[in-house]
């Protein structure tokens, strides 16, 4: 399954929780994190957002708007 689809069905979902359903190629879970973040930055995965916000500081996925897509 997509990481999209993933974050479609789970809004909010934390990398540990992803990882649980996502299989990657990297060697680490902590290095495809690290991979994913940085891509969602530089808006290559533009359909994934970000959120740090939460008290326990762990980064939550979310699908981006449409607004915030055209942007």
């Amino acid at each position: 399954e997509s990481m999209i689809k993933i974050v479609q069905a789970h809004p909010g979902i934390t990398f540990k929780e992803l990882f649980t359903k996502l299989k990657h190629h990297y060697s680490k879970d902590s290095v495809a994190k690290a991979c994913i973040i940085d891509l969602v930055r530089r808006r290559v995965i533009r359909e994934i957002e970000l959120d740090l916000s939460q008290p326990d500081k762990q980064y939550r996925l979310y699908i981006r708007s449409e607004e915030k897509l055209e942007q």
